[in-house]
């Protein structure tokens, strides 16, 4: 025999909400939630006029709806969850929010209360179950096991134990106690609905087999894990609801669309052909909602709803990813004031210096192999050295030991090696520029290449001394193949013979005291380039022997220079310098001079000049304006948690501890209600 079926009907009138789920209380006052994220609390349905409804409207969530739920058995609380990933609980026909739960990372899709004390679980699509209690913001316990979203809660009767149910096929009971699963049933399809009976001692659930399109209930045993099918092949496609208990028997009722389906747990062959009714409302369409609140009846509630017209405005508008928000709504606080006035100085300020230092042009770097190897290379020198010119000798020596005087000759000049006073200015000046830009030269090398920066030569001697010349100025160019190989200084003039090279100097310099100090004015290799930089050059090293070697070892890159100063082939260098001293007795070996050997890398860079179009410009400072505000409202949200959690948390649990004093409930008192929605239309209520 059929338990009593009464409905209740619900007019909603606006087209652009759907109702996503409900609930009602032994008062009959049903609440509802829409994909708008707004909620609707109607009146006691035996106050209402059909014509002339009423309803409060509790606006806090910004998306969808998912669940809602009555909180205490007083019903003076709602529990809703949103996709917004937020918890909130409200004060029943008073359009307050009393306090906002947030620890979940995505939606929340599920509510579950334990009717005996002041706990409640959530599940989300972030894969966790997370248990709370009025009392505190923060979670209780968070459990975590299932690798899909949380479909489903239901906690057990002795209130020990809270069943969950996920995409990934698995129930799991936990122990709140342990926060750990005590057990774990695996199905081979989705789990849409989970249910304990009356003693706690079986689980229902119904499945959703995604293959096939359909539902199944199934009865699982809690002690054994075994699983026994109820109906299966149920053409509910994803709507069928959670089953409730009818009055005090094994019967249970769930439903779908305009149908409720009644099955009984203990007699499987009668449930071979279960029976189902349709809604005798023809307006009805879906159902949303079915509870047990009233003894020896059942009442189901249909809420009714015109099906959305489909308007091409209207999906452009669902689109739309920036949401407005009604000033109504909006809460101005004196923080968000201060923050705001903070960020837009920040932003023009940023913004100021971003335009004052944008350049047009920039450089772009390419990589690739040097493939010329027939051509020449210049080594372009200057260089004094302590010494005077009939004594040392230079030249050149590549790999492959071709005669050095194929490269050309160096111009000698007898010289002084102390420097005139505007020489020695200069100088000073050379080796400060030469070693800041060796410093810096990783961060200002691009602004020296657009600039076509170059830095001041060494001036001509305006003073002659009255003493001979004690130094030799070697400068010049050779011009050698485009191989490794070693220029150096030394004692004595080079020569050739029969493939042979050696140094000859004159009779009686061998017991000349040696010095080879010396200053770099200028060594470079290529054709000159401006904004290039050349580490040696304002070079000085003074040697304190006779017998010192002077290494450098150079590493040469060739590089293709295209800016809007130079556009040629020429070379960088990076150098590595070493000096020792002749000592046979300890087994270093050598001829003291000043020797530079030197590489070809193998890979070739292309430095060229590129225009910057003022539309970057927008966009880095629309980036500007973007991470400046997103950086802001983080700040703004951390201030707001933190003066929330410290000095609003004790103000709304004073009233909220004292209304809710949980008592038990009749578990027999289990006549069913359900909750639909129609296709005809309707604002609530």
């Amino acid at each position: 025999m059929l338990p009593e079926i009464s409905t209740h009907h619900l007019t909603n009138r606006n087209e652009n909400e759907w109702l996503t789920c409900a609930d009602i209380n032994n008062r009959k006052e049903i609440v509802c939630g829409t994909d708008q994220g707004i909620i609707y609390q109607t009146q006691p349905l035996s106050s209402l006029n059909e014509n002339n409804s009423k309803y409060i409207e509790l606006r806090g969530h910004t998306k969808l709806i998912s669940d809602i739920c009555y909180y205490d058995p007083n019903e003076s609380y709602i529990l809703s969850c949103s996709a917004d990933n937020d918890i909130r609980l409200w004060r029943s026909f008073s359009s307050h929010c009393i306090t906002i739960y947030r620890s979940h990372l995505s939606p929340v899709w599920c509510l579950s209360v334990h009717s005996k004390s002041d706990r409640f679980a959530s599940g989300s699509m972030d894969r966790t179950v997370r248990l709370w209690t009025s009392e505190r913001l923060n979670i209780l316990r968070t459990f975590i096991y299932h690798t899909d979203d949380i479909n489903t809660l239901s906690f057990h009767p002795n209130g020990k134990y809270l069943a969950s149910g996920s995409n990934d096929g698995l129930i799991i009971l936990w122990s709140l106690d342990q926060a750990q699963p005590a057990r774990i049933f695996k199905s081979s399809s989705n789990i849409e609905q989970l249910t304990f009976t009356s003693d706690g001692n079986h689980l229902i659930s119904i499945n959703y087999n995604s293959e096939q399109k359909s539902d199944r209930i199934n009865l699982w045993d809690i002690r054994s894990a075994n699983e026994i099918c109820l109906i299966e092949n149920i053409p509910s496609r994803r709507r069928l609801l959670k089953s409730c208990q009818i009055e005090n028997t094994t019967k249970y009722v769930t439903g779908f669309n305009q149908t409720l389906l009644f099955f009984d747990i203990n007699n499987q062959k009668e449930n071979l052909k279960y029976f189902s009714s349709k809604l005798s409302h023809t307006s009805s369409k879906r159902l949303i909602h079915i509870s047990s609140n009233e003894s020896n009846k059942a009442i189901m509630t249909t809420i009714r709803q015109r099906r959305k017209p489909i308007i091409p405005i209207e999906i452009v508008r669902e689109l739309d990813a920036f949401v407005k928000v009604e000033n109504d709504f909006k809460q101005p606080t004196n923080t968000g004031g201060t923050i705001s006035i903070i960020t837009i100085i920040v932003v023009i300020c940023l913004s100021i210096i971003h335009i004052a230092t944008f350049q047009t042009n920039t450089l772009r770097y390419d990589y690739d192999v040097d493939w010329d190897h027939d051509s020449k290379l210049k080594i372009n020198v200057d260089m004094t050295i302590a010494m005077g010119c009939s004594v040392i000798g230079s030249d050149v020596l590549d790999i492959t030991n071709t005669n050095p005087m194929e490269s050309g000759k160096l111009n000698e000049e007898d010289t002084w090696f102390e420097l005139s006073p505007q020489q020695k200015l200069a100088f000073n000046r050379l080796q400060l520029g030469y070693q800041m830009l060796r410093e810096q030269y990783h961060a200002i090398h691009d602004l020296l290449w657009l600039n076509g920066h170059t830095l001041e030569q060494l001036p001509e001697r305006e003073v002659k001394l009255n003493r001979p010349h004690d130094a030799c100025r070697l400068h010049g160019t050779l011009e050698v193949n485009k191989l490794a190989g070693n220029f150096h200084i030394i004692l004595g003039k080079a020569f050739s013979f029969m493939g042979a090279h050696a140094h000859i100097s004159p009779m009686g310099t061998q017991n000349t005291a040696l010095n080879f100090s010396h200053r770099i004015d200028h060594l470079s290799f290529g054709l000159p380039t401006p904004g290039l930089i050349q580490p040696l050059n304002g070079d000085l090293k003074i040697a304190n022997t006779s017998s010192q070697i002077f290494q450098y070892f150079l590493e040469v890159v060739p590089t293709a220079v295209q800016t809007s100063y130079a556009d040629v082939e020429t070379y960088q260098y990076a150098v590595t310098e070493k000096t020792r001293n002749v000592n046979h007795v300890s087994g270093s070996h050598g001829i003291p001079g000043i020797f530079i050997r030197y590489e070809i890398s193998p890979l070739k860079i292309a430095v060229k000049e590129v225009h910057r179009s003022y539309l970057l410009l927008l966009v880095e400072i629309a980036g500007i304006f973007g991470g400046v505000y997103a950086t802001s409202g983080m700040i703004h949200s951390l201030i707001s948690v933190i003066y929330d959690a410290t000095f609003k948390q004790c103000a709304t649990n004073i009233p909220l501890l004292t209304d809710i004093k949980r008592k038990s409930i009749n578990d027999d008192n289990t006549s069913t209600v359900a909750i639909g929605i129609t296709p005809d239309s309707s604002s609530v209520m």
